[in-house]
């Protein structure tokens, strides 16, 4: 892809993997930006069996390559880099994708970036990760035949990697914060039915991992008795939630407390022309299915924003857009007819305003902040700012000779009141 594409969509899990699929079919040109291999945290996984239209489980990496290849087959491109952060989001001139090696100019973001695996934030867990600590059992598992691990956790990802573990390990020790399993019934009972190959330690954090060269054991505390005591080891698997890799994007999308991007219904983001989709994404449930579905959203929603002439602005970036320089503003209501046609007649003009002022739309049901703020309380209406200050408005539907005169005049020198 010679040119500078449509969109970039940061990410190649299935939810990057997705909107490009989406995009791509949708005629729009869309660069897949992965840091290793695209696939993200399901490519990971060995077998996946929840996912609609598999009667029989799918292997993670087969799942995610079959994305790949359709993604790729509708024109998407796949490229590799990382993204340290965005340019100024609000921007009408469109967005950089800054790497660690140039930049990508587009009209629009996807960020796709999902979540890493939390750390327990304990001694020797650094000293020890990747030699001896894991977050991945389908990765290291086979080193642990005929070991002893441990596995902390108890959610549906700690289960799921214990249940692999039990082709390698001599005996697996899931250890879990809590008196009970928080993994769905199905995993509970499969674990269950396992043996005596797997033990629990209940309500029981574990404190310090130990050894000299390698890992030889961990320091447990009893949440209840508040008692320690030293269990030896081969290997730990540690599986207690994740982190959103959303490090390159503060202070330039709404993060909450967690780091997770918030957004709307339509995947938009705080920042004009950012969406964002799967497990980077504030949500209440984290599955490869809920991940494609709002990438889905967010490539529907970029796609009629980039054919829209005329872009929607809201509460949160309207002084962004429209607080800067000369300003023209549609205020609408999808239910009105006479508003929509006095967008219709806007969209028309606005090529001739290109370069002179930053013309935009506002939804007078939806930005009802703004509305109130410059005392709007029906439409259609014409707003004509200048640094965000009013200038002129017009009311009811207006033809194409009308706002041209009123912009005409909105753009003249204003009179300083003086006397020769």
């Amino acid at each position: 892809m010679a040119e500078d594409p449509d969109v970039v969509v940061i990410g190649g899990g299935p939810a990057g993997l997705t909107a490009g699929i989406y995009l791509a079919r949708a005629g729009l040109q869309a660069v897949i930006l992965e840091q290793l291999v695209p696939g993200g945290q399901a490519a990971l996984t060995e077998m996946i069996e929840n996912y609609p239209g598999f009667a029989e489980p799918v292997g993670g990496m087969d799942l995610t390559m079959a994305m790949r290849t359709q993604a790729e087959k509708f024109g998407a491109e796949i490229r590799t880099g990382q993204a340290t952060g965005l340019s100024d989001a609000a921007s009408c001139e469109g967005l950089v994708v800054r790497l660690t090696d140039g930049e990508i100019p587009c009209r629009a973001v996807v960020v796709a970036t999902g979540a890493s695996h939390a750390k327990l934030g304990i001694p020797g867990e650094d000293r020890f990760w990747g030699r001896g600590i894991s977050c991945c059992a389908t990765c290291d598992g086979m080193f642990y035949k005929g070991k002893k691990v441990v596995v902390v956790g108890g959610g549906d990802t700690a289960i799921k990697e214990a249940l692999f573990l039990t082709r390698f390990a001599e005996k697996i020790t899931i250890i879990h914060r809590r008196d009970r399993l928080r993994a769905s019934k199905a995993l509970q009972e499969r674990i269950l039915a396992v043996g005596d190959q797997v033990d629990f330690a209940w309500s029981t954090v574990v404190e310090e991992v130990l050894g000299a060269d390698r890992v030889e054991g961990v320091r447990l505390r009893d949440v209840k008795t508040n008692e320690s005591r030293d269990f030896p080891c081969d290997g730990v698997f540690i599986f207690v939630g994740f982190r959103p890799n959303t490090e390159f994007l503060k202070g330039t999308v709404e993060l909450d407390g967690r780091g997770y991007v918030t957004t709307d219904e339509m995947m938009a983001t705080s920042a004009r022309g950012v969406y964002a989709a799967g497990d980077c994404r504030k949500r209440p449930f984290r599955q490869i299915v809920t991940a494609c579905g709002e990438a889905a959203v967010a490539a529907h929603a970029i796609e009629q924003a980039l054919d829209d002439v005329v872009p929607e602005v809201t509460d949160t970036d309207f002084d962004t857009v429209a607080g800067r320089g000369l300003c023209l503003v549609c205020v609408w209501s999808a239910t009105s007819a006479h508003a929509r046609m006095q967008h219709e007649v806007l969209e028309r003009m606005a090529p001739q305003f290109s370069g002179r002022a930053v013309v935009c739309k506002l939804n007078l049901e939806a930005a009802p902040q703004t509305a109130e703020r410059y005392g709007i309380k029906s439409c259609p209406m014409l707003l004509v700012l200048q640094d965000g200050k009013e200038v002129n408005r017009l009311v009811g539907v207006c033809g194409e000779q009308e706002i041209a005169e009123v912009f005409e005049a909105s753009c003249a020198p204003a009179s300083d009141g003086g006397v020769d």
